[in-house]
């Protein structure tokens, strides 16, 4: 697969609806199936207190089918960490939905991972499997 380098730049109520928004103009053949993709729930932990502290980022998601599921973010960047959990609610999205296969997602997480922003200071790393959501919450 050649990969494609895709700049998209959005605005939003926030630097998260931005990054949601820039994410979803740039899906090429996957875009149709993620139009239902809602997020329900955006939740921010820190995990070491301090100026050094490590942001944990759970974002739940729902699909048109009512299904829910919860990624989850960490870095100590807020908006890394937030990116991280929103290509991994999309890319399970796409897998479950039969979409996409398995060596399909290297590509779409391929192409997100060369997202620039200067508040990203690292690389995404797209296998951060999601928790199934059994309606209890994380911490």
């Amino acid at each position: 697969m050649t990969a494609n380098r895709v700049i998209s730049a959005a605005e939003g109520n926030g630097p998260v609806n931005a990054i949601d928004l820039a994410l979803r103009k740039d899906l090429g053949k996957y875009q149709k199936y993620i139009d239902a993709l809602d997020l329900t729930d955006y939740r921010v932990r820190i995990l070491d207190g301090g100026t050094e502290a490590v942001t944990r980022v759970l974002i739940e998601s729902q699909d048109e089918t009512g299904e829910r599921w919860t990624t989850v973010g960490v870095s100590p960047n807020i908006i890394d960490a937030s990116f991280q959990a929103l290509m991994d609610s999309i890319v399970y999205k796409l897998v479950k939905s039969g979409r996409a296969r398995c060596e399909d997602v290297g590509g779409i997480a391929s192409s997100a991972s060369s997202y620039s922003h200067p508040l990203l200071a690292t690389r995404y790393s797209p296998f951060t499997p999601p928790l199934a959501h059994t309606g209890t919450h994380v911490p």
